[in-house]
């Protein structure tokens, strides 16, 4: 019998350590590994920016909560004149605002005849939000303030009468109930002042709209609001002047400017024409003196 041999075969076996198996695998675990350090540095820094945001935007809220608080009803304001009570407490050093949110403020006010009281509602931007601070660049929204007077229901009757801008007061009539029920858009009447073409009475009654609106109410309003308007003419007008003189005073400056570089100039042009000619008369003197005689 005859048995035939196979030649031996050669396998190779790749061991993990392999050091050609290492150059391969690495370039990928580097890229890999950037690409998730780009990812947490910037996760981290809007984390940053996000709370850095949140407290400045907070502060700014608070600031102007208080200015107007301030403004409006510490001693000597309107709402102190008009009502005995201010705050949420009942103390001399009870807060004025309740802080409902970090852009939502409540004043309360009583102690008023024929009045339970007044609530004001302050519904800031919200600055302390970064990406609705972000969208109020895209689409700008304003600060709003709210004012409920709640009156005694035996003291005086019910009445509908929002005055408002145009545009406003069709909004308002579709939104709020009481206005689409009782209440309508009211024309100006002849023969008499009315407000001005740019505000709008919505009234259920055009006699509780005259005796609400008279004479004396327009002219107090005007008066306030033409001393308003002078004080800011004014006011724009000190702003030109101060803006006027401080141009004058640069121009002033830039013309001295110019003045003292061509002073300068002209300075060191004679100064050199000088050493020029002291350089020349020097030289001449220094040359040999020669004579000229003649055979």
């Amino acid at each position: 019998m005859r048995t035939s041999r196979e030649p031996p075969k050669v396998t190779e076996n790749v061991c993990p350590n392999d050091p050609d198996r290492k150059t391969t695998s690495k370039p990928q675990n580097v890229a890999g590994s950037k690409k998730s350090l780009t990812v947490e540095i910037v996760c981290g820094s809007f984390l940053i920016v996000f709370a850095i945001n949140y407290f400045t935007g907070k502060r700014e809220n608070e600031n102007l909560a208080l200015a107007w608080a301030a403004k409006f009803a510490t001693k000597g304001s309107i709402f102190e004149k008009n009502f005995s009570l201010l705050g949420v407490g009942e103390g001399e050093d009870s807060p004025l605002l309740l802080k409902e949110g970090q852009n939502v403020f409540k004043f309360y006010a009583s102690g008023r005849r024929y009045c339970q009281g007044l609530l004001a509602t302050m519904e800031l931007k919200s600055s302390h939000d970064l990406i609705s601070r972000l969208f109020n660049l895209v689409l700008p929204c304003k600060d709003e303030i709210n004012f409920e007077v709640y009156m005694n229901d035996e003291s005086m009757d019910r009445v509908v009468f929002p005055l408002a801008k145009k545009k406003a007061a069709k909004g308002m009539q579709k939104e709020f109930r009481d206005l689409q029920r009782f209440a309508g858009l009211m024309a100006n009447p002849c023969g008499r002042k009315w407000v001005v073409d740019e505000l709008s009475v919505i009234s259920e009654s055009k006699e509780v709209a005259g005796d609400l609106i008279t004479e004396a109410v327009l002219e107090q309003a005007r008066s306030k609001t033409d001393a308003a308007r002078v004080k800011a003419a004014q006011e724009a007008h000190k702003e030109l002047q101060n803006a006027r003189q401080e141009a004058l005073q640069k121009k002033r400056a830039e013309r001295k400017k110019m003045l003292e570089e061509a002073e300068a100039k002209l300075s060191a042009e004679a100064i050199r024409k000088k050493e020029a000619k002291d350089r020349a008369r020097q030289m001449k003197k220094g040359m040999p003196r020669m004579k000229m005689t003649r055979a």
